[in-house]
């Protein structure tokens, strides 16, 4: 989305004409641009804003020393960001669970699949039944993942790109405005591992 202060985005489309004459065919392409939607800058819209961790997300910017956890969140949205912009689903699917496994890649020699899909489960899950179903979720994903990038190939639906973008932002979000609680991925590591437990 792109956002604009004094209404100078308008909305419209553009469309595209091509000609071959090696191959005697003409294609027409048409696309929707400038504003999809008014956004109004309000105490509501910045009210959301902070629940969906901006700027806790854009503090980190101004800081002049990052601990290894406040790296770990930039580096998880660039990928996350990433993600958004591929066309193949295969190709979300690796950037998200790259941006997870930054962050997420729990006690040394522990196998990231189930670090991950674990650590997904305590971040997000509300109760045992919760985390049981995200845990399983995470690991059919990261299973297909793996598949593709072993030269193999999967199945990956528009839904289970829809799904893990939902749960890798929620994890961002989670962390960043938590970042303090934890400081660093290893701190981060330690209460996933205590929260099994408890």
């Amino acid at each position: 989305m792109n956002i604009a202060i004094q209404g100078e985005l308008a909305g419209g489309s553009r469309t595209s004409f091509s000609y071959s004459s090696h191959e005697n065919s003409v294609q027409l392409a048409s696309a929707n641009v400038g504003r999809l939607a008014n956004f109004e800058l309000n105490a509501d819209a910045l009210a959301s804003m902070v629940g969906y961790g901006f700027f806790a997300l854009g503090d980190l910017l101004t800081l002049m020393t990052l601990n290894d956890l406040q790296e770990s969140l930039l580096r998880a949205v660039h990928w996350s960001a990433d993600a958004h912009g591929q066309r193949d689903n295969a190709n979300k699917v690796t950037s998200m669970m790259i941006a997870l496994e930054s962050l997420l890649s729990g006690p040394p020699n522990s196998p990231i699949s189930t670090a991950v899909s674990e650590s997904v489960a305590i971040i997000l899950g509300n109760d045992v039944d919760s985390r049981l179903l995200l845990k399983k979720l995470v690991k059919d994903l990261y299973d297909k993942r793996s598949r593709i990038s072993h030269g193999g190939t999967a199945d990956i639906t528009d839904e289970d790109v829809r799904r893990l973008q939902n749960l890798t932002g929620n994890v961002i979000v989670t962390l960043a405005l938590r970042s303090d609680d934890f400081e660093t991925r290893s701190k981060l590591s330690d209460w996933v591992e205590r929260q099994k437990f408890s």
